[in-house]
């Protein structure tokens, strides 16, 4: 039995994908076999297909270990403005007792044994504040795994690094005690990119070089509906079309 003395948050992002996060909140529930001391912050940012009901129906064992958080912008908001997803990881961490925080995006899902590894990292490696790791590309319609060239570029690194804009969030983790120690946040920006870009900076210059786990910790989700490809609300009913033609599913 791994040691369970660390609580891990996982910072869940959802927005209008009701079908893929099944693959996450799954993956949440596989991970589960392997380490239990977890907590899941679901992040809906004004979804239109609320996210919730799905995690109550996959999770209905599990809602102690569940926070909810929405934000109500509109889409023309968060091209301006930002969207709520930072906001909503602020206000997970603050409310957290958790002592390591990792994001896992709606179209993306954990390996089953990403806590339990990551967690004893963070044990033997007590002088570490941030670490990445690797992930593995895959179509989240078909769950086929891909071509690993599809992530060449951000699981090149093999060596500490400064990760703003090198590493995909879903690959940084982090304590959260020691980042809300030196007012580490998120940031939102306009539009639905670099979310994370300010808080990777502020990790390294608080933290010096982020360090390498050596684990693969998450299968990446890459399909031509991908959030940072959309630039208009209309991208986004068409994405949603194709969901429910994939997964013979009603909303």
């Amino acid at each position: 039995m791994a040691d369970q003395s660390l609580k891990i948050l996982i910072l869940l992002a959802y927005y209008n994908r009701p079908l893929l996060v099944q693959n996450a909140l799954q993956s949440i529930l596989d991970a589960d076999e392997y380490y239990q001391n977890w907590h899941l912050a679901f992040g809906d940012d004004g979804s239109l297909y609320a996210g919730k009901p799905v995690v109550v129906s996959m999770l209905p064992d599990y809602l102690g270990q569940v926070s909810f958080y929405r934000s109500n912008l509109t889409f023309d908001e968060k091209m301006i403005q930002g969207t709520g997803v930072a906001d909503m990881a602020n206000s997970a961490m603050i409310h957290s007792d958790a002592d390591i925080g990792v994001i896992l995006c709606d179209d993306d899902k954990l390996r089953p044994t990403y806590l339990r590894d990551l967690a004893d990292f963070y044990q033997r490696q007590t002088d570490v504040s941030y670490a990445y790791s690797y992930v593995t590309p895959y179509n989240p319609f078909t769950q086929e795994e891909l071509d690993p060239s599809l992530v060449y570029k951000i699981n090149r690194w093999h060596k500490p690094i400064s990760p703003a804009r090198k590493v995909d969030s879903s690959q940084v983790s982090w304590r959260i005690g020691p980042c809300i120690d030196q007012d580490a946040w998120f940031e939102n920006v306009p539009g639905f990119r670099d979310v994370d870009r300010a808080f990777f900076d502020k990790l390294y210059s608080v933290f010096g070089d982020c360090q390498p786990t050596g684990l693969y910790g998450q299968w990446k989700g890459v399909h031509q509906y991908q959030l940072d490809q959309k630039r208009s609300e209309e991208d986004w009913w068409e994405h949603n079309q194709m969901t429910r033609e994939l997964g013979r599913v009603e909303f």
